[in-house]
């Protein structure tokens, strides 16, 4: 009986230290169970004091629009005028014509596709508000999407302001384009003669000298042709500027047809005129100074009988500048004249 009551003892003192360990093991857990809640409360707390912080509606809702939680900044930029947007239908916020793209869009999220930042029109103000909208869809343990939340944002000042400088940008650029038009306008009328339509000598004056300084780069040559029409004095005296206008007129349209499209050709100043003539030898200006002079002197005039002209030609040198290529086809003018006029006259060196 004795043996029996001291096993007794012996398993009943086992399970007491038993159970002092299970309930010593139970009371750390239950505090570390405090402690994780403890946490999960400050986490929670935190999470709701940045949620209801932001100055952007904060929305979760499910598949079917409908609200489950907002933040308390919602309602003041969803313009709902309710006590609480728990349950309401996130569609009604926006205008009619939105619903469609919306719904699209949501599905897409849904289908965990990441859509961006999207802007839809919404209904406050009289339908005039703008709201950016990202959302994001919340998952279950599975990954299944169950939920979706959206961050709203009022932008409607900012689209309006980018509108207003997007307008002002257009605007800019047609004033800017008007501005070249002018420009290009202006500058062909400046470089243009009033009578004759052709170049005038300020326009002839830049080109010589960038043909100057292109042939020095290429060591190539150019022709100048320096020409003015026989005794035309004589036919302003006798018939008036206005016959000899005409005359000037008839000269520059005959001559602008038979020389290539891109030799210069340019009036000097009164009678006078000049042809630049790129990448051409004497070989080649020669026959082209001909054929003007003949030109010319074919031309039928009603008031008067024909008008000659007499030509000088002179050939860019490597050592030539621009005034003394002029000088050159101006001593060959002034022999061509010396000679009885009518006629082509290469400067040569003496």
């Amino acid at each position: 009986m004795r043996r029996i009551l001291s096993v007794i003892f012996l398993v009943g003192l086992y399970w007491l230290n038993k159970f002092k360990k299970l309930n010593k093991i139970l009371s750390m857990r239950q505090k570390e169970f405090i402690n994780l809640n403890d946490k999960v409360i400050d986490s929670e707390k935190l999470y709701k004091s940045i949620f209801d912080a932001s100055p952007d509606a904060i929305v979760m809702f499910d598949i079917n629009y409908r609200i489950l939680i907002a933040s308390k900044s919602a309602n003041e930029v969803l313009g709902f005028e309710g006590d609480c947007l728990v349950g309401e239908n996130i569609l009604q916020f926006f205008v009619d014509k939105e619903s469609k793209r919306i719904e699209k869009n949501i599905r897409r999220v849904f289908n965990e596709n990441n859509i961006g930042t999207t802007n839809y029109r919404g209904r406050k103000n009289n339908n005039s508000t703008i709201y950016e909208v990202n959302s994001r869809a919340i998952k279950d343990e599975n990954g299944n999407s169950i939920n979706l939340v959206s961050i709203i944002r009022d932008v409607t000042q900012k689209v309006i302001l980018e509108e207003v400088l997007e307008a002002r940008e257009k605007q800019y650029k047609e004033l800017a384009k008007e501005l070249e038009r002018k420009n290009i306008s202006l500058s062909e009328r400046v470089s243009i003669d009033n009578l004759t339509g052709i170049k005038n000598r300020y326009y002839f004056d830049e080109r010589i000298k960038e043909e100057v300084d292109l042939a020095k780069r290429q060591k190539a040559s150019f022709s100048l042709l320096l020409f003015d029409l026989d005794h035309f004095k004589l036919v302003n005296d006798n018939f008036g500027h206005d016959v000899g206008d005409k005359v000037l007129k008839r000269v520059t349209d005959a001559v602008s047809k038979i020389i290539r499209s891109y030799d210069i050709f340019a009036r000097w100043g009164g009678e006078e005129f000049v042809v630049l003539m790129p990448n051409t030898t004497e070989a080649e200006a020669v026959p082209a100074a001909e054929k003007i002079r003949k030109t010319v002197e074919d031309i039928s005039h009603p008031d008067i009988e024909k008008i000659t002209i007499s030509i000088g030609i002179a050939i860019w040198e490597a050592d030539d500048d621009v005034d003394q290529i002029f000088v050159k086809a101006d001593k060959a003018l002034y022999t061509a004249k010396n000679q009885g006029r009518n006629r082509v006259i290469v400067y040569k060196n003496s």
